[in-house]
């Protein structure tokens, strides 16, 4: 990464820059020194070192020892070492799928600290399913001391949603398995919450969280691949999610992967997808899932009996 030189950009946009590239630095290599930081990033040992200064005094970094993995300058003590403070901001995920939406508060290091989770009811309409979604965020506020006071601790909410999604309009434009066409979500969901609102495909932002926080940490590029009532990817390269023209890219789903089939063609979704592999156990192993009228996750009851070590299923 390359420091941000002012070639017509505003001073605010160039500082916005150099303050993400800083922190995101820090978030992968924390903890670590201002010395290491500038080599990392790119950006002057001034720019580092004010920016550190302003975070410092909004209390988002702190020093927590020394930076190990410097080298010492000489014979001289090892350079001091920064870190995040975890629960010093606030962000709200919502991950809107097919049957369920959850809502989580999560701090910067994303740890939840607080959740919930709403049905959702096949063929329900977006303004029941957005309302209930900005109700929960309220209740997530208000138990947590987010609400008017402690506002400024809590920096946006980050919407992944089921089907094709134009992240630059905010808008949901075709999710099938929802039912939804042209959803304005960023509008609609701001609107009424007055937050920063980003959108989202849901599998985009699965990838994206796994190249922050999980496997892809310390990678250059990443695939994520989700199955469930649908099948996506999310490509992540050099830190940058990859959405491809129109947003199509991760649209795995309708691939032919058998071609002339007695029964046709069959897509990567008909043969491993949640619904897929729940018709192979109720056909092989129907003991596994539940008779008794109970209302249940099948998908929940396979991954159970395979720990248990079902024979069939595992």
């Amino acid at each position: 990464m390359t420091q941000v030189q002012a070639g017509g950009r505003s001073s605010l946009t160039i500082k916005a820059h150099n303050r993400r590239t800083l922190l995101l630095a820090l978030l992968r290599e924390q903890p670590i020194s201002r010395v290491r930081l500038a080599r990392t990033t790119g950006l002057s040992t001034t720019t580092v070192t004010n920016l550190v200064a302003e975070l410092t005094a909004q209390g988002v970094v702190t020093e927590t020892g020394m930076d190990h993995a410097a080298a010492p300058p000489g014979a001289g003590r090892r350079p001091r070492a920064l870190e995040l403070v975890a629960d010093s901001r606030y962000v709200i995920g919502v991950h809107i799928g097919v049957r369920r939406i959850k809502i989580a508060l999560c701090n910067l290091m994303a740890e939840i600290i607080d959740c919930v989770v709403l049905p959702v009811q096949a063929g329900q309409a977006p303004d029941v399913t957005l309302h209930g979604v900005t109700e929960a965020i309220r209740t997530l506020r208000a138990r947590n001391g987010l609400d008017a006071a402690g506002s400024s601790r809590l920096l946006g909410v980050g919407v992944g949603a089921s089907g094709l999604v134009d992240m630059d309009a905010g808008v949901n434009v075709l999710a099938p398995n929802l039912g939804w066409r042209q959803v304005p979500l960023r509008d609609l969901l701001g609107d009424v919450l007055d937050l920063p609102v980003t959108v989202d495909n849901n599998v985009r932002c699965m990838a994206l969280a796994e190249s922050l926080y999980g496997a892809g940490l310390q990678t250059r590029a990443l695939a994520f691949v989700y199955a469930r009532i649908g099948v996506g990817a999310g490509l992540v390269v050099d830190g940058q999610v990859y959405r491809g023209a129109g947003y199509g890219a991760g649209e795995i789903g309708h691939w032919v992967m058998v071609a002339g089939d007695a029964a046709g063609n069959l897509s990567l979704e008909e043969l491993i997808s949640e619904r897929r592999i729940v018709a192979l156990v109720e056909e092989q192993a129907p003991e596994v899932l539940p008779r008794d009228g109970r209302s249940y996750d099948p998908i929940q009851a396979i991954f159970a009996a395979a720990r248990a070590g079902h024979p069939l299923v595992r």
